[in-house]
């Protein structure tokens, strides 16, 4: 399924490409530095306990005489004067190496003695069958040591086993406190780590910001080149390798418009030059029509050649103007009054096509010549397109504040392929056309502080809007 556009510009935005991507380096660094620091220290630690529980526990089983422990009786809490002597041993060495506790236990895997003396004898731990292999397979003063493991009041715990001799071990069980505080520092990172990302996040979207707003003001000022709209100011504040990006779409701008200013040039010296001799051919058609006429003969020809030269000369006349349009002069200018008075020299109703007014806003300030060439010129097209029963509406509003005028009519409307092209100098689809119409309207248009485009209708037609650039 495709992203929406707005969406899917968006995510390939540059801002957005850093930010995701600093996010993503940062949680990866994060996830690895965390975990490894945690595991590091958690190995550090355990391995120090270890090696410290198997010292304690050697230090106390060497001191343990396993040569009285068959004097113990096995009957519960029954005590003499031997269970006496190892419990308060036990006893002492818990209180000195700050131990959980120590215990005595038989190979049955049964508690005989307890540093502890509330504590049951005569049982068998649960806890020392998980680890029977273990404590089986040390030798006669052996060591070893388990892994840590929760107790059932939720803290961590570690067990150490020595063999006393073949059917006695002391037990001892350790404490590993410091356990939860190495869990509580892995959470201490992963706050660190979230906090690095939102930091980074939001150095990203800076960083993004930074970059993505000049490579947008620059998109904005070469579009704006591309519709030909060049005194557009160049971009400011622009620093480093965009810079020199500026300076590049600011010479092409010149460049642009010192071949635009000659094409016109050219263009208004063709047409003098062309305009002279077809002055001439005129003239003189014209006096070979006259004296035609007086001997009766057939001037049919001669009507034909002059006809031509009336559209050459017409065509000329939009060649300067699109070159060279007269400078406007802004006054106020009754719209309504204004396209009736147009409307009043174009043969609609001869045609069958019903012109329809809708004037909401009838007050626009621009030039008066400007403005009547550019409604004349787009109720022409109307006019050329639309056949009996056509219709053309003519409606003025005001919208947020700007004028927008709306000249619509039910003909065929513009292929789409050429929706961007009709703006374009010398781009005609009429035999006879010289493609200059449109482009001289919308450059008027320009003169006028006003914009000139073109939608097709829903159902039929076209609409050109002329809207206002100022409120």
């Amino acid at each position: 399924m495709k992203l929406p556009d707005q969406i899917n510009r968006r995510f390939y935005s540059l801002k957005f490409r850093i930010i995701l991507i600093f996010s993503i380096i940062t949680f990866i660094l994060v996830g690895i530095f965390t975990r490894t620091g945690y595991f590091y220290i958690k190995k550090i630690y355990l391995n120090q306990l270890e090696e410290q529980i198997i010292l304690i526990t050697g230090i106390i089983g060497s001191e343990t005489n396993p040569d009285f422990l068959d004097f113990i009786p096995k009957a519960e809490y029954q005590m003499n004067s031997t269970r006496e002597f190892y419990q308060k041993f036990l006893a002492d060495q818990v209180a000195k190496t700050d131990l959980t506790h120590a215990f005595i236990f038989d190979d049955k895997l049964t508690i005989v003695v307890h540093s502890h003396q509330d504590t049951l004898l005569g049982e068998m731990d649960p806890q020392l069958t998980l680890h029977k292999t273990m404590i089986q397979q040390l030798e006669t003063s052996g060591i070893a040591a388990s892994s840590p493991f929760k107790g059932k009041d939720g803290k961590f715990y570690m067990w150490c086993f020595y063999r006393l001799n073949d059917d006695y071990w002391l037990g001892v069980r350790e404490n590993v406190r410091h356990l939860q505080r190495i869990d509580e520092i892995a959470r201490l990172f992963w706050i660190i780590g979230i906090v690095g990302i939102l930091v980074t996040v939001s150095a990203g979207w800076i960083l993004g910001f930074s970059v993505s707003r000049p490579v947008n003001r620059l998109v904005s000022f070469s579009k704006k080149i591309g519709e030909g709209k060049y005194e557009q100011p160049v971009p400011d504040k622009i620093k480093g390798e965009l810079k020199e990006l500026v300076n590049a779409l600011d010479k092409m701008r010149n460049d642009i418009m010192q071949n635009q200013r000659e094409k016109e040039e050219i263009l208004a010296q063709v047409a003098h030059e062309i305009r002279n001799p077809l002055g001439g051919i005129e003239l003189m058609s014209g006096l070979i029509r006259e004296d035609m006429l007086k001997h009766g003969l057939d001037v049919t020809h001669v009507k034909k050649i002059l006809d031509e030269v009336l559209v050459l000369k017409n065509q000329i006349s939009t060649y300067l103007e699109y070159s060279r349009p007269v400078k406007a002069v802004h006054e106020k200018i009754k719209v309504r009054e204004t396209i009736n008075e147009i409307l009043s020299t174009l043969n609609f109703a001869g045609r069958g096509i019903q012109v329809q007014l809708d004037i909401q806003e009838n007050t626009l300030y621009a030039d008066i010549h400007h403005f009547k060439q550019i409604i004349l010129n787009l109720l022409v097209n109307s006019l050329a397109v639309l056949d009996k029963n056509g219709k053309v509406i003519v409606a003025t509003k005001i919208i947020e504040g700007k004028f927008h005028l709306f000249i619509t009519d039910n003909g065929p409307g513009i292929p789409s392929e050429n929706l961007d092209k009709i703006f374009r100098p010398f781009f005609t689809t009429r035999e006879k056309g010289s493609g200059l119409g449109l482009s001289v309207c919308q450059k008027l248009c320009e003169e006028n502080n006003l914009s000139l485009t073109v939608d097709n209708n829903t159902g039929a037609g076209c609409t050109f809007i002329i809207q206002s650039l100022k409120e």
